[in-house]
């Protein structure tokens, strides 16, 4: 997404993730998948039907220390 607005990131970058048939208001990023890199940044957004969320950015940060965490999920 360097040098990209998170909007122009969406349209014109290959799908970083994608998971379809969800039928729940939460989802946990499955370990399986693809692993984010340190410093960089990625777009995001949801879709259901016609409908389309806002498009959003979150930052992967240099990972400081640890703090007892082993899952985030990101609530929708």
């Amino acid at each position: 997404m360097k040098n990209q607005t998170p909007e122009t990131a969406m349209n014109g970058n290959k799908a970083w993730f994608e998971q379809k048939g969800i039928k729940s208001t939460t989802f946990t990023y499955p370990k399986s998948a693809k692993g984010f890199e340190e410093g960089k940044t990625y777009a995001w957004m949801v879709k259901s039907g016609n409908t389309e969320s806002e498009v959003w950015e979150i930052s992967m940060m240099k990972k400081v220390s640890q703090i007892g965490l082993n899952k985030i999920t990101l609530h929708i």
